[in-house]
């Protein structure tokens, strides 16, 4: 089966039995038909964006708050204004001028990858691309 046919039946299960769908044991929900979701990303002032409580109880994240390390700000857990200062902020660096330096070392990186996948007869392992990646 493939995965992409999986997820569109998934998807659909979503929208038809469960349009709105909680997360069990968190506050994070899912919207997955497309009107919804338009009413949901425009009125902030009702929806919020953020962890839903996912890592509240969670023994590991807590030992690491706790060395004074904090919950950052994801772009997908922010809502306006925040989002907007924040986009502002790191938009330069994804600008094609910014971007054009790199392709150098990613096309060199993709045929690197693209001639183990030819001479192995199949997709590099995650062990192998992170390996691949280290600066020599």
């Amino acid at each position: 089966m493939r995965f992409s046919s999986a997820l569109s039946r998934s998807t659909r299960r979503l929208r038809d039995q469960a349009p709105v769908w909680q997360v069990p044991d968190t506050n994070i929900f899912l919207v997955s038909r497309y009107e919804d979701i338009l009413y949901v990303t425009s009125h902030h002032e009702v929806f919020r964006s953020g962890s839903g409580g996912h890592f509240e109880d969670d023994p590991e994240i807590n030992a690491i708050r706790a060395q004074g390390w904090h919950d950052g700000d994801i772009f997908n857990a922010v809502d306006p204004p925040e989002l907007a200062r924040s986009r502002s902020a790191t938009l330069p660096a994804f600008v094609p001028r910014a971007i054009a330096p790199l392709e150098p070392k990613v096309r060199e990186l993709c045929d690197l990858l693209i001639d183990r996948f030819i001479r192995d007869g199949r997709r590099t392992s995650s062990g192998s691309s992170r390996a691949c990646c280290r600066r020599s």
